[in-house]
């Protein structure tokens, strides 16, 4: 029995619906200034569409072959130590004061995706 598929669409779309859901979610927290319990619900339920597309990329992934698998391990490997280094360094160049803002924790969500891309793309093409 074959693993079951998902298309690069709908792991897409998911990625919409999740990219909406945090906005939208953020954007009522700061119209409404609701009470403490409603800002929880609100700060969790961009979390569904998130686990949902997580999900559809592990679904996705194993229904690669070989080839595809190593190209998608060397591109999740180069962005988890391009994030990590990213991450880093702002860290210690706020710990040193050089006035570099305070960023919000969903940020590394973007350190970590960029680079994914870039190192998908790269590897992609070494095995071309």
């Amino acid at each position: 029995m074959s693993p079951p598929k998902v298309s690069p669409a709908a792991v897409l779309g998911l990625s919409c619906i999740a990219a909406a859901t945090l906005i939208g979610c953020s954007l009522i927290r700061r119209a409404l200034d609701p009470g403490p319990w409603v800002r929880v619900i609100l700060a969790l339920v961009p979390m569904i569409p998130v686990s949902a597309m997580g999900w559809a990329m592990i679904v996705a992934i194993r229904g690669l072959d070989e080839l595809q698998r190593r190209i998608v391990l060397e591109a999740i490997f180069g962005a988890f130590l391009t994030g990590a280094f990213l991450t880093l360094l702002y860290g210690q160049l706020q710990h040193a004061r050089v006035g570099l803002p305070e960023l919000n924790w969903a940020f590394v969500w973007a350190a970590m995706a960029l680079p994914c891309a870039v190192a998908f793309l790269l590897a992609a093409r070494r095995y071309q």
